[in-house]
């Protein structure tokens, strides 16, 4: 089955879910709905019949006891059933108690505005379906590069005058994790947390090598990389440098000095002479590791988190992210690691570091009325900057606060010893270029067009001609569809 075919399967047993419960969603809702979801002309004529008005039970929402329920049910982490506000968007794992305390104490502090906090499963899809159908939740958490294609379909309230009225510094934020909330110079959520990427290595099996600080270039580090490596046969034992993790495949154009989009975002711009460098570099990385099967195989001898590769010496150097530094904490602490700037191109090093990040924002939805509007701006205000809930979540479960001051407090800083250097990162950070159609673009073409290189299907000059074309159809598809408004 297709990722389209998935996607739309999902979309349409959400909105015959929401017919019959009663809500209202037309023909224009679902159009908007599957072109933001990235599903063709073809497969939207399919969610268009789900609109036609359905039998059955009528009751109070998604997720409520009328008709076959869709997936997982939401499940509560903080709240009572009577709060005057739903958030969707809870996390579970480290960050379920911070999340949960910081509900709590705010609870208790406006019995006038109590909050409910449920965690979702297929967020995406069944918030903008909620939206269509005129049930949205109060308040939402969603990953910050998806903002533009939610304010352009109409889910979220732009925030600008809330924020102009309360006087409120948007310079406090890291640029990139308050950039990324901003669409044609407006505000569409406030930043909540971020993240960044850099070199990890292994320092312990440097030093013994005589290797007196990591590699700056991305000469040097195909190099070591290369020395590192080591093999019985042609059975890989360890990795000298993977240059594939932490999601930064997409960070090696931006280390050349390249630029993902052009044309205000409405045009891809990598089938050029920079992501031809840096995607042969990134060939020669795999090639002299053995290969996609050798790769592989050497994958599923991992062991798992608590004796992953990079603490066992498996892999010696790689490019990941700072919530690395949790599992060093939890697991490696007698592991002595480092963190050091991504390596690029010797002609680039004088420009200065590189890392990119992402993050999640607050948001309000569309379809609720001024009340709530009102109450769920004072959460989100209390969610994303006061002290006690952001600082809660950075040192119980290490997300990274958005807000500079308190990404540099002692208490976050202290928490972990690798948290400075990530933090000193951030102000040279990039981010995904924002358009309606952000899933898409990013998981569809860009994420997987580097694989099509390393397993044989197609060169690199095909790899990148192929996906930029495919991206501009689907560029030119979402910005069409945001401007009929």
């Amino acid at each position: 089955m297709s990722h389209e075919t998935d996607k739309q399967n999902e979309i349409y047993e959400l909105v015959r879910e929401m017919r019959r419960e009663g809500c209202r969603m037309t023909r224009r809702d679902v159009l908007r709905l599957g072109a933001f979801a990235g599903i063709s002309l073809a497969g939207i004529a399919s969610l268009v019949e789900a609109c036609a008005p359905a039998g059955g039970n009528q009751s109070s929402g998604v997720g409520s006891s009328g008709g076959k329920k869709s997936g997982p049910q939401p499940t509560k982490i903080a709240g009572g059933e009577n709060a005057l506000l739903t958030y969707w968007g809870a996390w579970g794992g480290t960050a379920l108690q911070p999340e949960k305390q910081s509900i709590e104490k705010w609870n208790k502090d406006h019995p006038d505005m109590q909050v409910k906090a449920l965690q979702i499963a297929d967020i995406d899809q069944k918030f903008l379906v909620a939206v269509a159908g005129r049930r949205p939740p109060d308040i939402i958490k969603l990953d910050r590069f998806m903002l533009p294609g939610y304010a352009l379909s109409g889910a979220i309230k732009d925030l600008t005058d809330r924020i102009n009225a309360d006087k409120i510094d948007v310079k406090q934020w890291f640029s990139a994790c308050m950039n990324e909330t901003k669409l044609n110079g407006k505000y569409y959520g406030l930043p909540w947390n971020t993240d960044d990427r850099g070199l990890w290595y292994n320092n312990e099996i440097l030093s013994k090598a005589g290797v007196k600080e990591p590699p700056k270039t991305t000469d040097e580090i195909l190099r070591m990389g290369k020395e590192f490596t080591q093999k019985k046969g042609k059975r890989l034992t360890r990795i000298g440098f993977d240059g594939y993790g932490g999601n930064w495949q997409i960070g090696w154009h931006w280390a050349w000095g390249g630029e993902w989009l052009k044309d205000n975002n409405r045009k891809a711009n990598w089938n050029n002479e920079i992501g031809e460098s840096w995607l042969s570099w990134l060939q020669e990385n795999r090639k002299y590791l053995g290969g996609p099967s050798t790769i592989d195989a050497f994958g599923k001898t991992f062991q798992g988190e608590s004796q992953g590769p990079y603490w066992t010496g498996q892999i010696v150097m790689v490019m990941d992210g700072s919530w690395v530094a949790g599992d060093w904490k939890k697991y490696a602490q007698k592991v002595d690691m480092g963190v050091a700037d991504a390596p690029r191109p010797q002609d680039m090093v004088d420009k200065g570091p590189i890392t990119w990040s992402g993050g999640f924002a607050f948001c309000i939805p569309e379809g609720i009325d001024d009340k709530k509007a009102d109450a769920a701006w004072e959460f989100i205000k209390y969610y994303c900057m006061d002290a006690d809930p952001v600082l809660a979540m950075a040192t119980q479960a290490g997300n990274m606060p958005a807000i500079e001051k308190l990404a540099r407090d002692d208490r976050y800083l202290s928490a972990n010893k690798f948290n400075k250097k990530f933090v000193d990162l951030m102000p040279h950070s990039r981010f995904r270029d924002l358009t309606p159609v952000g899933n898409e673009l990013w998981f569809d073409i860009i994420w997987p067009m580097p694989n099509d290189v390393f397993y044989g299907k197609k060169t690199v000059k095909q790899a990148l001609a192929d996906s930029e074309a495919k991206a501009n159809k689907v560029l030119d598809r979402g910005w069409k569809e945001a401007e009929r408004g």
